[in-house]
């Protein structure tokens, strides 16, 4: 095939052609499209927030929990051994078989 040789005028009316059908495709994408995006962003969002939320709910309560409530619970349990350990004493000197 031989090749063309097209005029500048032909060349110019070619790039204004596909620079027209550029800048509609991009008006078009910003017309139609963008309303969409912006919605299912603002939607999308909402849920996200929940889910944040959520989540700092959780963590607020595993941090409270291995702050206060843990220490406390090991606080007793150390009581309750010494209380057990005491009364193995005090069984032991009357000579009492306590099962385990």
């Amino acid at each position: 095939m031989a090749e063309k040789n097209y005029s500048k005028r032909e060349l110019d009316h070619f790039f204004k052609d596909t620079m027209r059908a550029i800048k509609n495709g991009i008006e078009s994408i910003r017309d139609e499209a963008l309303p969409r995006i912006e919605t299912q962003v603002l939607k999308t969002n909402g849920r996200v927030t929940k889910l944040e939320r959520w989540q700092y709910t959780i963590i607020g309560g595993l941090t409270i929990i291995s702050a206060v409530v843990l220490p406390m619970f090991f606080y007793q349990m150390s009581q309750y051994n010494d209380k057990v350990e005491n009364l193995e004493k005090i069984f032991s000197e009357y000579e009492i078989i306590v099962e385990k």
